[in-house]
């Protein structure tokens, strides 16, 4: 296994507790210290995973946050970062009365049962050095584990915030963070990063085909019966969300402009590409309502990247094209891809991008709609939470 710097910090995280505790020894001078030092670290470890638990299928941090948006002014318009801020605040001060909870509970235990266990501990680790010495290695593997999963969720915490960005990288390429992250900092994230902050994959997404006469290429009248040998030739035009893809991926000179300015100074593909994502991300802002009216064929508003750079808001459709838009104005190969994204509780349909990078000769995947949401540009997870993937447009 290959490691970088996250794999290199988990790695002496988990492994200097144990180093530490067998040259030291467990100390029968300090028997006492040592046992509750490693039940609170036991204790911790619990209260993280039941938490974790807890709150990825339960709603109770949700209803929290819902109660202080209807009763107090100042949590009234909580969205982005703010809200993740919020959120993981909430689930720790319900890690921790569990841990406190769980604290007085082994405390009714320890009157009963501590001393003849530490009597027995205290007996075995008088008989020899290395016996005193493996017993410290072994007490302290609690910590080990403890410490690796609060940094796990430290990291997990870094890469939601879209000012710490030299980090994804490493942790995109951590193995050990993946197996991490897909065990236990999964769950909270779907719990209410995907499934309820921000609601940027709700069923808001149309796609429909019209079927025209292209006699002479002049008409462009709905084929009424297409078993009608006499019909002119059919074509067929799809709308997204009312409007065509030419329509949605066009560009205009303030676009452009502002392509233009938020790579300059960009040295490879790579790093233009994900300014476009970030700016797309930290200015365009999801709009529910929107959404709601496209559910209900109600198109009152345009739609596409012109609509969504001058309104500075818009639902996926409206993203990925402003993304495909701003890539073109600035040389980047570019698609726009439709399928389905997860949102907590079913597959909804979804369009995001992929762009191409000459200098690494590789298509990456990108979700703009999904920033707030953590890193989405050429991240491993991606596909957890798309799929069904197929290429509505693709731009040299």
């Amino acid at each position: 296994m290959k490691l970088n710097l996250i794999d290199i910090i988990f790695t002496v995280l988990f492994i200097f507790p144990i180093i530490s505790g067998f040259i030291k020894g467990f100390r029968d001078i300090d028997t006492k210290y040592e046992f509750l030092r490693i039940e609170k670290d036991v204790m911790t470890l619990i209260s993280v995973i039941l938490g974790v638990l807890i709150t990825s299928k339960t709603n109770i941090i949700t209803g929290i946050i819902d109660k202080l948006k209807d009763n107090i002014a100042i949590f009234g318009n909580l969205y982005g970062i703010t809200y993740q801020i919020i959120y993981i605040i909430l689930v720790l001060i319900f890690i921790w009365l569990i841990y406190r909870l769980l604290i007085i509970i082994t405390k009714l235990i320890n009157n009963v049962t501590v001393e003849p266990l530490l009597t027995l501990i205290g007996n075995i680790t008088r008989r020899g050095g290395i016996k005193r010495r493996l017993f410290g290695g072994i007490f302290s593997i609690p910590t080990s584990l403890v410490n690796v999963i609060i940094a796990a969720f430290i990291i997990k915490i870094l890469t939601l915030m879209p000012i710490v960005n030299v980090i994804n990288p490493y942790v995109n390429n951590s193995d050990i963070y993946e197996k991490l992250n897909d065990k236990l900092i999964s769950p909270v994230s779907n719990s209410y990063i995907i499934k309820e902050f921000p609601k940027i994959v709700s069923d808001s997404f149309q796609i429909k085909v019209v079927e025209v006469a292209d006699e002479n290429n002049n008409s462009n009248k709905p084929i009424q019966n297409n078993k009608d040998k006499k019909s002119p030739k059919i074509k067929e035009i799809v709308y997204y969300n009312g409007v065509t893809l030419d329509h949605g991926i066009k560009s205009s000179p303030a676009i452009k402009a502002e392509a233009l300015r938020i790579t300059n100074g960009k040295n490879t593909e790579r790093e233009k590409a994900e300014a476009i994502y970030r700016w797309i991300g930290t200015n365009i802002r999801y709009d529910d309502n929107k959404a709601a009216a496209v559910m209900n064929n109600k198109y009152k508003t345009d739609s596409g990247a012109i609509a969504a750079f001058n309104t500075k808001k818009g639902i996926c459709f409206d993203f990925a094209c402003l993304y495909v838009a701003m890539a073109r104005d600035c040389g980047l190969p570019v698609k726009l891809i439709t399928g389905e994204g997860y949102n907590g509780r079913e597959w909804v349909p979804h369009a995001w991008n992929e762009v191409y990078l000459k200098d690494e000769k590789k298509w990456v995947k990108v979700d703009s709609t999904f920033y707030d949401a953590g890193n989405y540009f050429d991240t491993n997870g991606f596909n957890k939470d798309h799929k069904e993937s197929s290429i509505a447009g693709e731009w040299n």
